[in-house]
Order: C-alpha cells, then sequence, then structure tokens
C-alpha cells in the first residue's frame, strides 16, 4: 500500500513530463502523441533554450582539455563556466548524452528532480519517525506541491522547473534526502554515518539556495549535545565534498566579480508568487493541522519545521537587510513543500488515527488513505491549467516553434558570414523562435559567432555594460537592471561601446532600430521582413594605448567606477583600471583622469598581429613592446599571462597587459582557490575511505571473535 502511494504521484508527475497529452488537440480529437519527452528535439521554453549551451560547452571544449570549469567565449565577451552555476545536472547530461540523444539526455535532467520528489518526501517523512502509511501520504502532498501554478520562477513546480529551474528541482529533492538521512543519524545514536554528508554535498552542486536553507534547518540542533555531532560532521563532509566547487564559489561571490542584478524584493503576503496564494490557503490550513498534530506526538520534527519556516523568515528579512543579489521569492517554495509535507502529515495521521480506533480494520485505514491520496493529486491536476502547456512548448523543442523556420534563415545567414561577436536589439517578440533566449543560443549553431547576451547574467561584470548597449540599440529595451543610467536608442554611443567589446555584428528586429543603423552609415549584410544584420565599423580584438591609463583609488568599489567611466563615452581611450604598475597614475575621480597627459604615438607602435583567441588562450604578437594592450575579453582572475605584465583588470569589463617582449600570451589556468577547494575534497574522499576500510575491519574482526551458534550451546551446557 505504501509503495503504492508514493508510486501514484511519481507515475502522474512522470506522465506529465512525458508530454503524452497534447494541450492543442480539440474536444473529441486523440490527444495521445509519442512522449515528447523521448524525442530527440532540441528543448526551449524560458531559459531552458539557452541552458542547453552548457553541457555542448562541457562535451566539446571543457571535458576534452581535461577541465570542469573553464572559460567560454561564447556569451558576455567571454565568461567563466560552471564556477558560478551548478555543475552536478550539467555533468549528468553530458553522461547521459553518451548513450541518448542530446535533446533527450536534457530533457531527462529537467523532469529528473520532479520524478524523485515523492521518494524524497517519503524519505524525510519516515526517517523522521512517522509510521509508513504517514510517510506515504505526504509523498503525495510532496508530489502534488510540483503542480502548484501560482509562481513560474523561483523553483520547484513544473513552471518553475520548464522556465529553466530544474537545477532547484533536483536540490529540493537531496535536501528533503539530506535531512531525512540527519533525521535517521540523530535518531539512532550511532556511529558516524557520512550519508548525510554526502548528501549535503550534493545539494551544494545543485543549489545554493538549498544550502542557505537546510543549513538554517540544521543549525538549532547544534544546541542539542545529543545531536550537535552528526550536524557537525555533515557539515564537514558536505562542505569537503563540494569544496572543489564551493571554495572557489565563494571567493568569486566576494570578489566583486560578479554582476548584482538589484532585484526588486517582494514584500506581499497574500497573492500569486507571494507566500499565500489562494491555492495554498486550504493546505495551510491541513499543513498547521499536522503541525499542532506532530507536535503533540512529540515527534522529531524541528527539521521539518525549520526547513519550512527559515524561508519565510528570510523572505522578509532579506529586503529589511538591503540584499538584493538574490531575489528574496527564491525562499520561499520550501516554503510551500513545507506547508505541503505537514499537510500530508496531518491527513497521514488522522488515517492512522482511524486505523487505531476498535473495530477499525487495517484494510479500511490503507482505503482511506488512498482514497485520501486520490483525492489530493486529483484536486491537484484539476486545478493544473498551464503546466501541460508549458512542458509540452519546451519538450517540443526548438523545431516545432512557428518561427522555427525563420529564426532557421537568421542563424543560417550570420552562420555565412566572417566570424565575429554579435549583439542583439531587444525583442519581446521572440517567443515564435523558441522563447526569449532564443538568440542567446546563437552560438550553439554557429560557434564562431559568440553574442553579447548571455544567460548567466550573474557570472560575469560584463552584464551591465551589455544592457546599457542594449539600450543604445534597440526601439524597446529592458532596462533589466535597476538603477543604471540607461540611454535612449543612440547609435553614435552605441558604436564607440560596441567597438569596445570588438563586436561585429548588430541585429535589428524593429523598423525603428534599422532605420537608425542605416542612417548611422551601418552595412546590411543580411536582411529578411522582420529582421535585418548589420556589420559595425572594423575593429581589433587587441589594443594599444594610447596614454597611461589611471587606477582607480577612489572610494567606490572598481565596478561602480568602471560604470562611470563607461558612461563617458567621449573618452574612452583614457583607460580605468583597478590596479596596475606603480608608475600609472591614480585617480579618485572619474573626471580626474582627463587632465592627465596623453602620450603621443608613433604609428608602428600600433601593429598588432597573429591574434588568435581561443577558448582558454589568447596570443598575439606586437610591436608595441612596453606599452599597455587592451584586451578585449572579460577579465577574471585566472587569466595569466607569458611575455607581459598583468592581466590588470579595466573599464569597463576586460583586461590591460603591458608586454615584455614581442610574443604574447594570455592562458586560463586554475587560481589558488580552486587548489585549495580541490585539496579540501581529495582530503574528504581519502578520509572517508580511510574510515569506511577500518569500519569494514573492525566489523570482520567483531565477527570472528563472536562466538558461533554451536559454540554458544556448548558454553551455555
Amino acid at each position: 500500500m505504501v509503495a503504492t502511494l508514493v508510486a501514484v504521484p511519481t507515475l502522474l508527475i512522470l506522465l506529465t513530463m512525458l508530454g503524452l497529452i497534447d494541450p492543442s488537440a480539440g474536444p473529441g480529437a486523440s490527444a495521445l502523441r509519442f512522449p515528447d519527452l523521448f524525442r530527440a528535439t532540441t528543448p526551449t521554453g524560458g531559459d531552458i533554450g539557452a541552458h542547453i549551451m552548457l553541457p555542448k560547452l562541457l562535451t566539446e571544449s571543457l571535458l576534452p582539455s581535461g577541465r570542469l570549469f573553464g572559460w567560454s567565449n561564447a556569451w558576455f565577451a567571454g565568461f567563466p563556466v560552471l564556477y558560478l552555476y551548478f555543475p552536478l545536472p550539467m555533468v549528468v547530461i553530458v553522461i547521459l548524452n553518451v548513450l541518448l540523444p542530446y535533446g533527450v539526455a536534457f530533457k531527462l535532467v529537467v523532469a529528473g528532480g520532479l520524478v524523485v520528489l515523492p521518494t524524497s518526501t517519503y524519505v524525510l517523512v519516515r526517517w523522521l519517525g512517522f509510521e509508513r502509511l504517514v510517510a506515504g501520504v505526504a509523498a503525495v502532498m510532496g508530489g502534488a506541491f510540483v503542480f502548484m501554478e501560482s509562481y513560474s520562477i523561483f523553483g520547484g513546480n513544473i513552471k518553475s522547473v520548464m522556465a529553466g529551474e530544474f537545477s532547484f528541482s533536483w536540490s529540493l529533492a537531496l535536501a528533503a534526502l539530506y535531512l531525512g538521512l540527519l533525521a535517521r543519524q540523530m535518531r539512532g545514536r550511532s556511529s558516524f554515518d557520512p550519508l548525510p554528508g554526502m548528501a549535503l554535498g550534493l545539494v551544494a552542486l545543485t543549489h545554493i539556495v538549498s544550502v542557505v536553507v537546510v543549513v538554517a534547518a540544521s543549525a538549532p540542533f547544534l544546541l542539542r549535545r545529543a545531536s550537535a555531532r552528526a550536524v557537525v560532521m555533515s557539515w564537514f563532509v558536505g562542505f569537503g565534498l563540494s569544496a572543489f566547487w564551493s571554495v572557489p564559489f565563494a571567493h568569486i561571490v566576494l570578489s566583486d566579480l560578479t554582476a548584482n542584478l538589484n532585484w526588486s524584493p517582494t514584500t506581499g503576503i497574500f497573492g500569486d508568487g507571494l507566500p499565500v496564494p489562494m491555492e495554498i490557503v486550504p493546505v495551510l490550513v491541513l499543513g498547521v493541522v499536522g503541525f499542532v498534530w506532530s507536535a503533540k506526538r512529540g515527534d522529531q520534527i524541528g527539521l521539518l519545521l525549520g526547513m519550512t519556516l527559515s524561508p519565510l523568515v528570510l523572505y522578509v528579512l532579506m529586503p529589511l537587510l538591503g540584499i538584493s543579489n538574490v531575489h528574496n521569492g527564491r525562499f520561499l517554495p520550501y516554503w510551500y513543500f513545507g506547508v505541503f509535507v505537514f499537510a500530508g502529515i496531518g491527513i497521514g495521521l488522522a488515517v492512522v488515527t482511524l486505523g487505531h480506533m476498535e473495530g477499525v480494520s487495517s484494510y479500511a485505514s490503507s482505503l482511506a488513505a488512498a482514497v485520501a491520496s486520490a483525492t489530493i493529486m486529483l484536486t491537484a491536476l484539476a486545478l493544473t491549467v498551464d503546466a501541460p502547456n508549458w512542458v509540452h512548448d519546451g519538450f517540443a523543442g526548438y523545431e516545432e516553434t512557428s518561427g522555427y523556420a525563420e529564426y532557421g534563415r537568421l542563424v543560417d545567414s550570420i552562420d555565412r558570414l566572417p566570424p565575429g561577436r554579435v549583439v542583439w536589439e531587444h525583442n519581446d517578440d521572440l517567443y515564435r523562435f523558441g522563447g526569449p533566449l532564443a538568440t542567446v543560443a546563437l552560438p550553439y549553431w554557429s560557434p564562431e559567432h559568440p553574442t553579447m547576451k548571455g544567460l548567466y547574467v550573474e557570472a560575469s561584470p560584463t552584464t551591465p555594460f551589455n544592457y546599457l548597449n542594449e539600450s543604445e540599440i534597440s526601439w524597446e529595451p529592458s532596462f533589466r537592471i535597476p538603477g543604471l543610467r540607461y540611454h535612449d536608442m543612440d547609435f553614435d554611443r552605441a558604436v564607440p561601446h560596441l567597438a569596445l567589446y570588438d563586436v561585429r555584428y548588430f541585429v535589428s528586429f524593429t523598423d525603428e532600430s534599422a532605420d537608425a543603423a542605416t542612417e548611422f552609415g551601418l552595412t546590411d549584410v543580411a536582411s529578411e521582413e522582420s529582421w535585418t544584420v548589420f556589420e559595425l565599423p572594423p575593429t581589433s580584438p587587441i589594443e594599444v594605448a594610447t596614454n597611461e591609463p589611471a587606477v582607480w583609488s577612489g572610494p567606490q568599489a572598481f565596478s561602480d567606477a568602471a560604470l562611470g567611466w563607461y558612461d563617458d563615452v567621449g573618452n574612452l581611450d583614457l583607460w580605468l583600471t583597478e590596479f596596475g604598475p606603480a608608475k600609472w597614475p591614480k585617480v579618485a575621480a572619474i573626471d580626474d583622469r582627463v587632465a592627465l597627459p596623453i602620450r603621443p604615438r608613433d604609428a608602428d607602435e600600433g601593429t598588432v598581429t597573429n591574434v588568435a583567441i581561443d577558448e582558454h588562450q589568447i596570443s598575439f604578437d606586437t610591436a608595441a613592446v612596453g606599452i599597455p594592450h587592451l584586451v578585449k575579453v572579460s577579465y577574471f582572475p585566472n587569466w595569466r599571462a607569458e611575455g607581459a605584465d598583468g592581466p590588470y583588470r579595466a573599464a569597463p569589463s576586460l583586461m590591460v597587459v603591458v608586454p615584455t617582449q614581442e610574443s604574447v600570451v594570455v592562458r586560463f589556468g586554475r587560481s589558488g582557490f580552486e587548489y585549495l577547494g580541490i585539496a579540501f575534497t581529495l582530503f574528504t574522499v581519502v578520509a572517508l575511505g580511510v574510515l569506511a576500510v577500518r569500519n569494514r575491519l573492525r566489523s570482520g574482526t567483531e565477527e570472528h571473535h563472536r562466538p558461533s551458534s554451536v559454540d554458544q550451546r556448548v558454553n551455555g551446557r
């Protein structure tokens, strides 16, 4: 019976993610179709339409060079791959792709976190000490949670997964598993068990929000002497196993090397996308009953309660503390999930109580559980309107979108052009191509044409400058990051900015933008009724300085100073760096650099030849030895120069080197923090291995010295 309770929501989630039902089928039409999940199409929809880039980069660039993390020039004038995004789901896609078509492997990972959530929920509730039947009903409610439709981006439900938050769904299932394993460890008072820590390590490799939640949920148990050791050891093992990723991640986040999107927090209580949407009200009532009943029974529910309430506390506190680099709504799925689980516990306890009543058979108790569970899932399905459509549209793939033929012609037109970076006019009417980020996927189809826009917007300091450029070339820009100093469409500003990033092509989608580009004098190199590709004036990926760069010494962070520098479009040749040689002048205000003397440059000093920009190496020859050179690739501390001093971080988000010889090579390597993280992980793995061997030997010794049953009988005589 219990297995059935877990299997039913699992099966319904799986059927939904299979896309077996065609939402476009009219009345009386056959709704059955070949499962979209197993069709070898290219998944799209929301961010998924751009997520497809990352496993491909792993397969074709990083893993062949012996790297799990590295660099790619596909987006943002270059960005760090997997340093600031979660590696586990992407690695699983790559592994599955060995045996399965890429699209199928990708879709299976997208669906995977949702499908296993009922099982993880059962494990959590069961190991909290509840009866099997209670845990089974709770698993049903955990499955019902994924059908919530009042939000579509925070994570955990089907709509969020199809919007691109599939890594979060993995972390939610793993977080439930971690808390269940930890509860079992604390309840058993047994010797050290590495499993909770191993689960926590996997949580860290799937989403940082989940790490915050489970740490907050388990931290209060440090105050209990009996459970503190289990919590501390799980944290130690979890950190150690994930340190190869989490240590460099923490260093980058704390080093002003990411883009703060300055999220506008939500502060309401009632309504869609808020803590208490209407669809959760009846569940919340049952959840309160489940909590009160559990507390009265004295069950160990502190972990589940912490997982449920700490996200709500963070939701309220983050705006008050001015934290804007993470949206406070991202914590709400754990609150929703916890409410659903408590509601399932309440229903399950009612069913078990019924079974304990005199004259009531166990069959009647099981029947009541089945009826309650069926009612839960039927209600969830009856209230589901959007999710099947989102699944179908996303898993049917780019190939079945209405504008796929037009999109193909656009991609083919660009692919036939000489290599070069591409910048796009912002346009909200791109869903016909397969989603709002279809243009970001251009390097997936045409690797020699990277785009200035990308998906992992927090991962690159170039992000705010891309949105500033977007406002200068778009008729209706997105203004994605609040607080920036945007300008209306103005190609007199845009072209110098795009030259700074060595952009070669501009694609317009509106007549207004195309007319402005034509009036400025840009060359039309490909066009169709709804789009035009323009070629920008030629630039060089390596530029020689006309004056000594100025080093920033003001009170602002360098990223803020770079924004002010970028706005002064008439003085972009007066470079600003975060640090540099002692002889370079220092400025504490942006305007101070204008008064610095300009060093005259001979004509032959500007000669740069043999430029080659690969994924992990930049090389060039120069006649301007000793003179600063601007490398138009995004700065990151892992770059190391050979034959030059530097690289130095330069405004807006690029890097400067000073050649000490004619041939210069800038290579992307591992940082000291990466080696530190790898060392922690190796130490943890070795320690766990030694512990496992020691326990096996100890177990064998005890078995050897244990009296046999015959000896016991003889000695008993």
